[in-house]
């Protein structure tokens, strides 16, 4: 049982967090959908989440299943705010979920984040051209992972440009921000984590249709 200290800061926390786009997740951690802080009642501790990417939500919920969500602190970026509650309602564009603990913790890496192996470009303020290459390690819609030869810092903020993620899919040019960085991965290269700026909705619908080909494909395979 949380303290009234401890509640107080959790309220705090999801009432600053109205508006933000979240990830909604199973225990595993694979994705059920991305969705938006629509309310949360500090009372009865719940919370409800807008779809915000989708036709509608995964249907055929039980009421009482665990879930997870996971967000950026508003205004903390380096901050992930996890959410561990169970399923109220799971209408078809919303869920109401009753919120049991958090955890606050620095991001060294996001709960869902689909891994994927593809070289990309970086561009700086200082590149008059194409900057130097990376290799991409994992991606979601809120955010990648990458390592690359280019020393970056903490707040830095690049354009990545990458190829289409499957087949038939878009070439993306995503501005970036640099979040959490330089851990040495090998001789030469560093490995930064980084959260998208401005992305508009209709990029966001295109990236998200690729990372959910891929993930089905990666479950396809686990199942064999």
């Amino acid at each position: 049982m949380r303290t009234k200290e401890e509640k107080g800061g959790t309220d705090n926390l999801l009432l600053r967090s109205l508006g933000t786009i979240v990830e909604v997740l199973r225990e595993d951690n694979q994705l059920f959908f991305v969705g938006r802080v629509a309310s949360y009642d500090p009372m009865s501790q719940e919370l409800r989440i807008d779809l915000h990417r989708g036709k509608e939500t995964p249907q055929g919920i039980l009421y009482g299943a665990p879930v997870k969500v996971q967000l950026h602190v508003r205004g903390q970026w380096n901050e992930l705010l996890m959410i561990y509650g169970k399923v109220l309602i799971s209408a078809v564009d919303h869920w109401r979920i009753q919120v049991e603990h958090t955890v606050v913790c620095e991001e060294t890496r996001r709960a869902f984040r689909q891994k994927v192996k593809v070289e990309g470009c970086l561009i700086r303020d200082c590149d008059k051209e194409d900057g130097p290459h990376c290799i991409l390690e994992d991606i979601s819609v809120v955010g990648v992972g990458f390592h690359t030869k280019a020393e970056l810092e903490v707040g830095d903020l690049v354009t990545l440009l990458l190829p289409p993620l499957t087949e038939y899919g878009s070439q993306y040019q995503l501005l970036c921000r640099v979040v959490v960085g330089e851990t040495s991965v090998k001789p030469g290269y560093w490995r930064y984590g980084c959260s998208f700026e401005k992305l508009d909705q209709q990029t966001e619908g295109r990236l998200l249709k690729e990372i959910l080909k891929l993930q089905a494909r990666t479950m396809s395979r686990e199942k064999i």
